[in-house]
């Protein structure tokens, strides 16, 4: 999906420009996929995030992107507190050596640096120096047609898939800290174990190695995953609509039917609009081409031709048409 997305966006950019506002939209969507796929995904943590190219002087309470000089991997510098959970920093990407899709992550967010110069990771697709926040949330599910995807069915899905694989503790415990949640949680939300199947361990050796957990039941293999993860997006479950819930489609589909049957059925229904339309195809064609040069984010502006023919010409900022009154 996201190779799909970024071949998008490569044409976007032949087409409209770099700067345009598809060009930019699909560039965004493809970070904030890649994001959530190419690595523990977090909450909203980069939602607000700054680009920063020092470790020095960072300001409490702020997320960053920490962009190296040199061909290490991108970092992430959480100074925000969430949940209790302290600040932390880490590199890109799943827990392994030379994992490839960290260095697909880091290479992807250094070219949208150097292709949009911004102050802020994620940003609103109509104005690059506003960081997204809580719109990030929208942009994510709006990739999905049809479904309802939010944050926690990202990070869901990626523990589920650890817990497939059978990783072994020391790389849950890492993954918990990068996903700032615990060890604990994994196993009390998707092992659904209880408090008292758990046994917690908190040794380390000489070596300082992660803490070591151990459950009472069911001990998962000390064995790495088969593949690294790109997280499987769960098919979400519809609800049934409450008893007295009514649709508005339905609703309105009946009182037009109503209309219908009250005033001569369908067959003079149709008569009557295609006559509408007959008579009035040139005034319902000039109000279709405003709203297209009106509304269109990208700036469209009618050809000397169109102009002249339908009679156009600009208000301020909004094209209209003689034509109308």
């Amino acid at each position: 999906m996201i190779d799909d997305m970024e071949q998008k966006y490569l044409e976007a950019k032949t087409r409209y420009g770099p700067q345009g506002y598809h060009t930019y939209k699909l560039h965004m969507n493809t970070l904030i996929l890649m994001s959530y796929l190419y690595t523990p995904p977090l909450r909203l943590e980069l939602s607000n995030a700054r680009f920063t190219k020092t470790l020095r002087n960072l300001e409490p309470g702020k997320n960053y992107i920490y962009i190296p000089q040199n061909g290490k991997l991108v970092k992430y510098v959480l100074n925000e507190i969430k949940k209790k959970h302290k600040p932390i920093e880490y590199d890109v990407g799943y827990p392994m050596n030379d994992d490839p899709l960290a260095k697909r992550l880091t290479e992807f967010i250094k070219m949208s640096l150097r292709e949009y110069p911004r102050e802020y990771f994620i940003t609103l697709y109509t104005d690059k120096n506003k960081p997204a926040k809580k719109a990030m949330t929208t942009y994510l599910s709006s990739m999905f047609a049809d479904h309802s995807l939010n944050v926690n069915m990202f990070r869901s899905s990626y523990v589920s898939w650890l817990y497939s694989n059978n990783v072994s503790t020391n790389i849950l415990e890492e993954v918990a800290l990068k996903m700032r949640t615990s060890i604990l949680t994994f196993m009390k939300n998707y092992k659904k174990l209880n408090s008292e199947q758990i046994r917690v361990k908190r040794e380390r050796d000489d070596d300082n190695r992660p803490i070591t957990i151990n459950e009472a039941d069911d001990s998962p293999a000390a064995r790495g995953p088969v593949a690294n993860p790109i997280a499987a997006i769960p098919q979400p479950q519809p609800r049934q609509p409450h008893k007295e819930y009514k649709d508005p489609i339905v609703l309105r589909r009946a009182r037009v039917n109503r209309y219908i049957e009250k005033t001569g059925g369908r067959e003079a229904f149709n008569e009557r609009q295609k006559k509408y339309y007959k008579e009035n195809s040139k005034t319902l064609y000039i109000k279709k081409l405003l709203r297209m040069y009106n509304t269109t984010k990208e700036a469209i502006d009618p050809i000397q031709h169109t102009i002249k023919k339908y009679k156009l010409y600009k208000e301020g900022n909004e094209w209209k048409s003689l034509e109308l009154g």
